[in-house]
């Protein structure tokens, strides 16, 4: 498939509206992300986790992620504080 990145970033907003709905209204950008496609459950589930004080790996195995995330996730919980 040879599709322009502005295709597949009208085509990722048709099927995620309340991200942009959201970001509109805050007069913000739309936060796409490049690691989105776990979606949210899984995102929340590790930071409860970290939160818990359990370990990157232990993290990794419960919610069925990459090592990788459970760091990015502790990486935005670090930058917000």
């Amino acid at each position: 498939m040879n599709l322009k990145q502005a295709t597949i970033l009208r085509a990722y907003d048709y099927a995620h509206p309340e991200p942009v709905r959201d970001a509109v209204e805050n007069g913000q950008h739309t936060n796409r992300g490049r690691f989105s496609f776990l979606g949210e459950p899984v995102h929340r589930e590790v930071r409860d986790l970290l939160k818990k004080g359990f370990t990157t790996k232990e993290i990794a195995e419960r919610a069925g992620c990459s090592e990788n995330t459970v760091r990015r996730e502790l990486e935005k919980i670090n930058s917000r504080s």
